[in-house]
């Protein structure tokens, strides 16, 4: 048939799902009552999911059952329960986070497809070379890509799938802890509480750059490419999303109806569309008041920000009637036709049969079923008639079938039942059914199997004869020099190195030597967001470093950095860093397959980290500002040119005072933002060393001066020799305590 893209519309309740498949969606997107990223939508329940899954597949259509959430412990079984009858009603795919969960599904569930969400944050090649070793058979990339990144994506051969419309997030999706640290609503739990969408003063070098009506510098502009959608198309991509889960039915369908459109006179005339009038009807379907067409065209800039208001547009009752007249209040059926034989002495006969036409497809091709139910009788009154059998024949109900056509074949001289003739038609609409929807087999030992996931979530290894390593991560020389000033004070077993610290600029290759000499491990650490535009910048790094020094190990905080280290490294000599969640057993048990180690979450609890099995391959952050955001967008370049200057200090500001500091990575055109607070567990180490959270335990130094390292360092030194430091209002234990919801 050759290449046809796919418009994938959001729902979030099942009148969405009609609107978008009747407006010329292909394929829908949704979410079951929990383990969505859209937590607090309304979302849909099983059932409603396997009418839309018939609606979908009686019409050529298909359904993506979202579970993008990070997965607990006590969590999955209930997760892969859920899907049971959805698998075995044919659902068409699954877009999925959690590392545990796309290992368990692919052994469960073999046949269902697995989509790479993009809170995976994919944004290189190298990312998916990684998730196919996985069996994952399509990607959501970050919506950060530039259209050439996306194209060398597709060259890949995994299948691609991009955001086209709709709301965007600052940060890169699954690298987002703002709202988890900073408002206690975990994004990777689908219930963030949309911090980039609410006031803060900017700071320059101690400046307030922001005007007052210049108040939302980290809130993005919606997403339009309906004027740049051939681009898409002659780039290959698979499948068009449109974001939206949480929006109104009238919005999935008015924005799907629009897109197909565009896309089928392109695809038909390879001209381009004047789509001024199109964008026109898109600005009105709940909209914010500007929007951009993203990433694709410009890394970053002041006119993907809606720094003045978030707001959306709503849309006019004309407008809505509108759309829901001519699809949402519709639903479309199928006409079924047919065949009923009625002879004495002989079962009642009824085919059934539909045109392949009729529902969408090319060929002209029948699909037939045939049921025989009770033996016709000889009539004593009133012989069986056509009237009789075409009136209990056309009430097809909530089927998706209506009747076209009804040929009666009988002796004239044959009686059945009423009953027995609505019997025949329950029976072949559900045959009919079937045959047009598909239905898997159920997995015969799923509840056995499932048992055993129960036990290895619940299994609890020892914790004896842990080590109880010190690592100290450093992103500057300062930090360095402050750390080596201090060394012979502090058992410290390895320094962590980012690839990108000023520490390479200088001769350091001696430093290095002498603490290798000394016993000290060195590791490098990659970025926390490896892109395909950055590859060949990142690979130099690797090399100038590698070329210094025989390093010990290398930090990796995804699977696009992950990937990209296996290049330099064996596998048991990369750490998985906190960027890589390990979220319950099963991903732990992958994580550890694929690496020597690994780091915990900042969104665990002490309680849940006691219960993962490998604390003798768990690492620990006890000290360090948490980054909350990992940002393709610059606070520098939507205030004032970048000049590249890495000396700007930038800052944010919230309403409550509270002070977010920003890192400015020009080589990579990152920016990260970090907690007001750095974390501090100094208080807690012992206890955690008695229980065996982990066999190494970190400080990392992002933004510290040369002194408030020393004085970190210093409060470290006087909470192991059990001496009281009042620091009340200088720190935070983040979610030690409690976790996330």
């Amino acid at each position: 048939m050759g290449y046809k893209p796919e418009i994938l519309a959001p729902a979030g309740q099942i009148k969405s799902v009609y609107g978008a498949f009747n407006a010329g969606a292909d394929a829908v997107y949704l979410g079951a009552p929990s383990f969505s990223a859209r937590a607090f939508a309304k979302n849909l329940t099983i059932e409603e999911i396997c009418e839309a899954l018939d609606y979908a597949h009686i019409h050529g259509k298909k359904i993506y059952l979202t579970m993008n959430t990070l997965v607990k412990n006590e969590e999955l079984v209930e997760a892969l329960e859920l899907l049971k009858p959805l698998y075995e009603h044919n659902l068409d795919g699954i877009i999925v986070q959690d590392l545990g969960l796309i290992k368990l599904i692919h052994e469960l569930y073999p046949e269902l497809p697995i989509h790479g969400s993009t809170q995976l944050a994919i944004t290189s090649s190298e990312g998916i070379e990684a998730l196919k070793k996985m069996n994952v058979t399509r990607i959501v990339p970050a919506r950060e890509l530039s259209l050439d990144e996306i194209k060398k994506l597709k060259s890949t051969g995994m299948e691609v799938e991009c955001f086209i419309h709709g709301a965007m997030c600052y940060c890169y999706s699954g690298k987002c802890l703002f709202s988890s640290i900073a408002g206690g609503r975990s994004g990777n739990r689908g219930r963030c509480a949309g911090p980039c969408r609410k006031e803060y003063d900017t700071y320059i070098d101690g400046k307030k750059v922001n005007s007052p009506n210049e108040r939302y510098p980290i809130s993005m502009r919606d997403m339009c490419l309906i004027d740049n959608i051939c681009d898409f198309i002659d780039a290959g991509v698979d499948s068009f999303k449109i974001e939206g889960r949480m929006k109104a039915p009238e919005y999935s369908a008015g924005v799907s109806a629009i897109y197909r459109e565009v896309i089928d006179e392109y695809m038909k005339t390879g001209i381009r569309p004047d789509t001024k009038a199109y964008k026109e009807k898109l600005m009105k379907l709940y909209i914010r008041a500007n929007t951009s067409t993203g990433y694709l065209y410009e890394e970053n800039g002041r006119d993907m920000i809606s720094l003045s208001s978030p707001s959306y547009q709503g849309i006019s009752e004309e407008d809505k009637a509108d759309i829901s007249r001519r699809f949402i209040d519709v639903v479309k059926k199928i006409p079924v036709s047919f065949d009923v034989y009625a002879y004495s002495g002989s079962p009642l006969i009824v085919e059934g049969y539909v045109d392949k036409k009729d529902y969408g497809a090319s060929e002209d091709q029948q699909l037939r079923e045939r049921v025989e139910g009770v033996t016709c009788q000889e009539a004593e009154k009133r012989a069986l008639d056509e009237d009789t059998v075409r009136k209990q024949l056309s009430k097809l109900g909530d089927s998706f079938f209506e009747l076209k056509d009804i040929n009666f074949y009988t002796d004239n001289n044959s009686f059945v039942m009423v009953s027995a003739i609505n019997e025949v038609r329950r029976q072949i609409v559900n045959r009919l059914y079937e045959l047009i929807c598909g239905r898997r087999m159920s997995i015969p030992d799923l509840d056995e199997r499932l048992s055993k996931v129960r036990e290895k979530c619940q299994e609890s290894k020892g914790r004896n004869d842990i080590a109880n390593k010190l690592l100290i991560g450093v992103k500057k020389r300062s930090q360095l020099d402050a750390v080596l000033d201090n060394i012979d004070s502090l058992d410290v077993s390895g320094i962590i190195i980012d690839v990108f610290s000023d520490v390479f600029v200088s001769n350091i290759a001696d430093i290095l030597q002498k603490l290798r000499g000394s016993g000290i491990k060195l590791y490098l650490r990659l970025p926390s967001v490896v892109r395909e535009n950055r590859l060949g910048v990142i690979r130099n790094k690797i090399q100038n470093a590698t070329a210094l020094l025989e390093w010990d190990g290398i930090y990796a905080g995804g699977l696009d950095a992950y990937n990209l280290a296996l290049d330099y490294f064996d596998s048991s000599s990369i750490i998985l860093d906190e960027g890589h969640y390990v979220y319950n057993n099963i991903s732990e048990q992958l994580s550890l397959e694929l690496a020597g180690g690994y780091t915990s979450s900042y969104e665990h609890s002490g309680r849940e980290l006691y219960e993962f099995n490998e604390p003798a391959s768990r690492q620990m952050i006890i000290y360090g500002y948490i980054p909350l955001m990992h940002t393709a967008n610059c606070l520098l370049k939507t205030f004032k040119k970048c000049n590249k200057n890495s000396s700007s200090v930038v800052n944010i500001k919230d309403e409550a005072g509270r002070d977010f500091k920003v890192e400015c990575n020009h080589e990579l055109c990152l920016n990260v933002i970090y907690n007001y607070l750095p974390l501090n567990l100094f208080g807690r180490l012992e206890n955690m060393k008695k229980n065996g959270l982990a066999s190494v335990y970190r400080m990392e130094f992002t933004m510290e001066s040369a002194g408030e390292t020393v004085d970190i360092l210093d409060i470290y030194k006087s909470s192991l020799g059990g001496l009281e430091v009042k620091t009340e209002g200088a720190f935070t234990s983040g979610h030690y305590k409690r976790g996330v919801d």
